[in-house]
């Protein structure tokens, strides 16, 4: 019996070989979303680098820190989307 196989997307063979260097786990991750987020949209620090390469190689983690950012941007009075659009431009940075 032959088992059949789907090939890799081009973006999961990338992230299968991403460099995930300086290393943070999820738990970590997490612990640092809340602060990361509101400290990166007052404008006082940049994503640290561990911080922003978890986020470049976890989806998951990236999903709710842009959640996040969107949520506070609008308690903020700030339009989400513009918001955002600057969120992914800090974690690409």
């Amino acid at each position: 019996m032959t088992a059949s196989r789907k090939p890799l997307s081009d973006d999961t063979a990338r992230a299968l070989v991403l460099n995930a260097d300086p290393w943070l786990s999820c738990d970590d991750c997490f612990e640092q979303v809340d602060e990361a987020v509101e400290q990166l949209l007052i404008g006082n620090i940049p994503f640290s680098a561990p911080f922003k390469a978890h986020l470049v190689g976890c989806s998951v983690c990236l999903e709710e820190a842009r959640s996040l950012a969107g949520l506070l941007a609008l308690d903020a009075g700030l339009e989400a989307a513009g918001t955002l659009v600057w969120f992914d431009n800090a974690v690409s940075a």
